[in-house]
């Protein structure tokens, strides 16, 4: 049997665990946000830099050679949007944030496949040298949609 005092102490040192776990859960999550504000930089970065890819690549005459479309831009924006607005929204139910962030991983990795795939299509000119610093900046995004993604996780245990 435990005394009152004993209770008392014990009741107190479970709400403090519980605070200093939602201390904890809160702070991952607030990594969790600035890594993906990150790979969100990272992500506006590549598109500005494939549009001056193509304004040159048009400018020189060589666009019949390259697969851009403004339609697939269009898409590939819509999509990025698309999960910043689930990952914003559903960060903090542990229910849906993993099978979305498996999902982003999964499209990051599709597109990183298209990427490389474009790349060596293109390889025959100077110009398509110019498409693997975006590749570098996706495959960067990739790694911190991974890490976020084990955040995640450990967060939820």
């Amino acid at each position: 049997m435990l005394s009152r005092e004993e209770r008392r102490f014990l009741n107190r040192r479970s709400d403090d665990l519980r605070i200093l776990s939602g201390e904890a859960h809160a702070h991952i999550t607030l990594k969790i946000r600035r890594i993906l504000y990150v790979a969100l930089s990272l992500y506006f970065i590549r598109a500005c830099l494939i549009f001056y890819i193509v304004n040159d690549v048009v400018a020189s005459g060589h666009a019949q050679q390259y697969l851009v479309d403004g339609g697939m831009m269009i898409v590939r924006l819509t999509v990025l949007f698309i999960f910043i607005a689930a990952y914003q929204r559903l960060l903090d139910e542990s229910r849906w944030i993993k099978s979305i962030s498996i999902a982003s991983i999964a499209v990051s990795c599709s597109l990183i496949w298209q990427d490389a795939e474009w790349l060596y299509l293109t390889l025959s000119s100077q110009i398509s040298l110019l498409f693997v610093y975006p590749l570098v900046l996706r495959l960067s995004c990739l790694l911190c949609l991974i890490w976020s993604h084990k955040l995640l996780v450990d967060r939820e245990g």
